[in-house]
């Protein structure tokens, strides 16, 4: 599951690049257009980070509830972890120590690699405990690279790198709290018969205050935010060449996302440029 989600943003990425032209300064808030070309390249990778911030939150709470697992137990592995199908060579590695259940997995194609590692802990009333089940608090990191076969180099390519730190509290109680922190690196290389990009996109991103719900008879099982905010640095830059003719091109945005009951209320801007809009994203089942 998590490897689509990192194709699907790889194949994002290489769908909206393209050129960029330079921003204005003045000293006023001028409301965005909706056709403006940087904005419109950049606001697919905004939506982008918002799905995968709502991935992580589901997969800490699968987490919560797959771990721990038997070292041997490759259900349980395999159910989170694995890509759904294809030629793939899958190694996993899970062990228990001090504290913290650690996964480590490797999927590796004739196309691409992908490298995982999972820390998780649970907590209750501050003492590190083994089982989710009755703990309080929960500390999830997860750590990816991305990577593709080093021999694809000479055709259009993405490497992605992550770590995403998520802390959970109150899991003791009907709504539980998230606070934590994220980034991402996205090298992005396009060649064509003329035409070469090659751009690096990087985000910064803080969940604050994010707050769930338990589903009732199942608990701890949707990633669905009911209120929260989620604020974004994001930052692009890249090298367009032409007929062996570079010009290079950067842009910095400011994002802040309100959550509510499963919609997204996005503020961005860029310089004295702003932009608004709302994307339902799931459904609280409460």
């Amino acid at each position: 599951m998590r490897a689509k989600l990192f194709i699907a943003g790889v194949l994002a990425t290489i769908l909206i690049m393209g050129f960029g032209c330079s921003d204005s300064s003045t000293t006023r808030w001028i409301e965005g257009s909706e056709t403006d070309f940087d904005y419109m390249l950049v606001q697919p990778q905004i939506n982008n980070v918002i799905d995968s911030a709502i991935a992580s939150f589901n997969s800490a709470f699968d987490s919560y509830n797959l771990l721990p697992t038997d070292e041997g137990d490759d259900d349980v592995i395999i159910a989170t972890y694995a890509p759904g199908g294809g030629d793939v060579n899958y190694t996993y590695n899970y062990y228990a120590s001090t504290g913290w259940h650690e996964i480590w997995v490797a999927q590796e194609t004739d196309y691409y690699a992908m490298y995982t590692r999972d820390s998780v802990q649970f907590r209750q009333d501050g003492d590190f405990v083994e089982q989710s089940s009755g703990a309080d608090y929960m500390d999830y990191i997860h750590n990816w690279i991305f990577e593709t076969d080093n021999g694809l180099t000479d055709q259009t390519y993405a490497n992605w790198t992550g770590r995403t730190q998520l802390v959970f509290t109150d899991l003791d109680q009907n709504f539980c709290e998230l606070n934590g922190s994220g980034n991402a690196v996205i090298n992005w290389n396009y060649i064509s018969e003329d035409t070469t990009i090659a751009a690096e996109f990087e985000s910064n991103v803080t969940y604050s205050d994010i707050v769930f719900s338990q589903v009732p008879s199942y608990g701890w099982v949707s990633g669905c935010p009911v209120s929260g905010q989620m604020n974004i640095n994001f930052s692009q830059s890249y090298t367009i060449t032409v007929d062996d003719t570079p010009s290079e091109f950067s842009h910095t945005w400011t994002i802040s996302i309100t959550f509510d009951y499963g919609s997204a209320n996005v503020h961005i801007t860029r310089n004295n440029y702003t932009w608004n809009y709302t994307r339902d994203l799931c459904t609280v089942i409460n």
